[in-house]
């Protein structure tokens, strides 16, 4: 090899690894944007899992009250009687209504 073009392969040797280091950088770069995409992502389907749970906490309470007086039982305090169905409803309301105030204070609705 002439003596004269040594220097000429340095250069291009200098250049390659200047060319393979931004190509690292940039791979570290778009790793780092994807890990932060996919972080904002689970977040997100984080708050959505916290409001359906809420939401469905609050349905359950007139699920299972309405069970229990849809088993025809007898000896249910105010089966028979107008007021123990607006007594039941008011207990109902009530409840969710306390639940609902309780998730909205937590940031969960």
């Amino acid at each position: 090899m002439h003596p004269d073009i040594v220097p000429l392969f340095r250069d291009v040797d200098d250049a390659l690894s200047e060319i393979v280091e931004r190509g690292r950088l940039l791979h570290q770069f778009l790793n780092n944007a994807l890990a932060a995409s996919l972080t904002q992502a689970s977040i997100r389907q984080n708050e959505d899992t916290r409001r359906i749970s809420a939401w469905v906490a609050i349905g359950v309470i007139p699920t299972v009250i309405a069970g229990l007086f849809g088993m025809n039982l007898g000896g249910i305090p105010g089966g028979n009687h107008i007021l123990g169905f607006v007594a039941v409803v008011g207990l109902n309301v009530g409840l969710c209504l306390w639940l609902y105030r309780r998730f909205k204070a937590a940031e969960w609705l």
